[in-house]
């Protein structure tokens, strides 16, 4: 493994619509934050009738309109999938115990 291959982080995009909606991106490998975050305002600066296609965090697909997009955060994927664990728990405790 080169030391190029060592450095590259595995990051996740949100992408949150002007009408609220969430989008939570499959981790994808960046040789860096920042590199990823200049993908981030890439994807804010295309034409507003463009359309993006991704795979999401779940697995499922999405298409955003990238004149749509208000705003969009970078996490690395270990942090989104501790985001995903923690709201599972959360909302496990607020139904509690599941009747048998």
């Amino acid at each position: 493994m080169s030391h190029a291959d060592q450095t590259r982080v595995s990051v996740c995009f949100q992408f949150v619509t002007k009408g609220g909606a969430v989008i939570d991106t499959e981790p994808e490998d960046f040789p860096s934050i920042a590199t990823a975050t200049q993908r981030a305002a890439d994807f804010m600066n295309l034409p507003p009738q463009k359309t993006i296609t991704f795979t999401t965090f779940e697995g499922d697909g999405a298409v955003l309109r990238a004149g749509e997009i208000e705003h969009a955060a970078v996490m690395t994927a270990e942090k989104m999938s501790r985001i995903y664990k923690e709201a599972i728990q959360m909302a496990s405790d607020q139904v509690g115990p599941l009747a048998g």
